[in-house]
């Protein structure tokens, strides 16, 4: 079992026993679920950046995949795909419509995504913490 199928397992464990906070288990799924989006952007966001810079794009492909798939463990692909192009745009925006300044992204999401992905259970209980 890989490291995000053994996050997957943990998640799924925390949330389905947490009964006692259904609401806001259900709440921090949804913003956790969102959280993964948001980064699924970022990473997509990355990859032009690389394309554009001629660069390899491997890994910033497989984060893509790992956000997107977690996104939608966590709510549906429908509503996985809104939040990612509305982060795109929001993300778009940020940078001014040019690739020249991405550094703004990587500034504000790459810690953030990179943590997401690698301890995934901090991130829900933040959001377990704050309801």
């Amino acid at each position: 079992m890989n490291l995000l199928q053994k996050s997957i397992f943990l998640l799924c464990s925390l949330l389905l026993t947490s009964t006692a906070y259904s609401y806001d288990a259900d709440r921090a799924q949804s913003n956790l679920a969102s959280d993964f989006a948001e980064c699924a952007a970022y990473y997509a966001m990355s990859v032009e950046g690389l394309r554009r810079a001629g660069a390899d794009t491997t890994k910033a492909e497989e984060a893509i995949a790992a956000a997107y798939d977690l996104a939608v463990k966590f709510s549906n692909h429908e509503v996985t795909q809104a939040r990612i192009n509305l982060s795109i745009d929001e993300q778009k925006k940020l940078m001014n419509h040019d690739f020249s300044n991405i550094a703004i992204l990587i500034d504000k999401y790459g810690k953030f995504c990179k943590e997401l992905l690698e301890k995934p259970k901090n991130r829900l209980q933040f959001w377990l913490d704050k309801m």
